[in-house]
């Protein structure tokens, strides 16, 4: 190839070398056309494993194949002689699925018939919960009746002490035989009004000078009266 670059002007001229890679290129784009064809006619004759499995599933002859049905019309026909209902194609499980799926469902079918309510068993209970009622009802009367008893007897006990110190108050005489008592004791006359007035608001001390001989009344109403604990000389 020549090139004048001076006016702008190329010129180009052909040698061996470019007619030498014009025919290398040419053959070999036809020996690798023709080893491709090869390849292609060999798959042609090559026999293919389960290709009448392959026919029977996606077949698309259904007029006049001899393997018409789809994946899908054969689920339904094996579904309907085994006797299980498939929804328009929808349950597209596999047989072991269902069949995990049905051994799930087996236990809590049999919890639930376990726990089935037995009449006998609610009747054995309403009678269980009558006898506890029963049993705190009566509990609860006979802690009642405890509760009343004890307030009945606190009562009794605080009336019978009332009623003690309130005897213990009165007089065991009348007024007038205390005045008639300390005149026959011998109590001078000067001291009769403060031996009656003593023995009045005393009640305790006009037992004891009654319980007293009497040659002992006078000595021992005049040693209370002065206040004294040992014997009056």
């Amino acid at each position: 190839m020549n090139m004048n670059a001076s006016d702008g002007n190329v010129s180009l001229a052909w040698t061996h070398p470019m007619d030498d890679a014009l025919v290398d290129a040419h053959l070999y784009q036809h020996i690798i056309g023709n080893r491709v064809k090869l390849d292609a006619l060999e798959w042609m004759d090559k026999g293919v494993r389960n290709y009448e499995k392959f026919m029977q599933l996606f077949g698309k002859d259904k007029a006049t194949g001899s393997h018409a049905e789809t994946a899908s019309e054969m689920r339904h026909r094996r579904a309907n002689n085994e006797g299980i209902e498939i929804d328009n194609g929808q349950d597209k499980r596999s047989p072991e699925a269902a069949r995990s799926q049905a051994q799930s469902e087996a236990p809590s079918l049999k919890k639930q018939k376990h726990f089935a309510i037995d009449p006998e068993l609610i009747y054995f209970k309403e009678g269980l919960d009558n006898v506890a009622t029963a049993i705190m009802k009566s509990t609860n009367e006979v802690a009642n009746a405890i509760m009343q008893s004890s307030t009945d007897m606190v009562n009794a006990i605080m009336q019978s002490t009332t009623e003690q110190l309130n005897a213990s108050k009165r007089l065991p005489i009348p007024e007038s035989e205390i005045w008639t008592l300390i005149i026959d004791i011998g109590i001078e006359l000067e001291m009769l009004s403060i031996a009656y007035i003593y023995l009045v608001q005393k009640p305790d001390m006009l037992r004891a000078v009654l319980g007293c001989p009497m040659e002992r009344c006078k000595t021992l109403l005049l040693h209370m009266m002065a206040g004294g604990n040992g014997p009056h000389n």
